[in-house]
C-alpha cells in the first residue's frame, strides 16, 4: 500500500493495482475506489471542492 500525501482533507492510497480516496483520520475511511489513478484524482478534486469551507 502506498500513500500520496498532500495538504487536503483526503488522500490517495494505492491498494494493489487500484486506487482509493480516503479520509485523513487516524483510521482512514475509504470514500471511493477506482481502477485508474486519474479517475481517483478527479473524484478527489471534486470532493475537496464540495467539502472545502467557503470564505464569507
Amino acid at each position: 500500500m502506498r500513500t500520496y500525501d498532500s495538504n487536503k482533507a483526503t488522500m490517495l492510497l494505492q491498494i494493489g493495482t487500484s486506487w482509493a480516496v480516503c479520509t485523513r483520520t487516524p483510521v482512514p475511511v475509504i470514500l471511493a475506489r477506482f481502477p485508474q489513478r486519474e479517475d481517483a484524482i478527479r473524484w478527489q478534486a471534486d470532493h475537496e471542492s464540495r467539502v472545502k469551507p467557503q470564505a464569507a
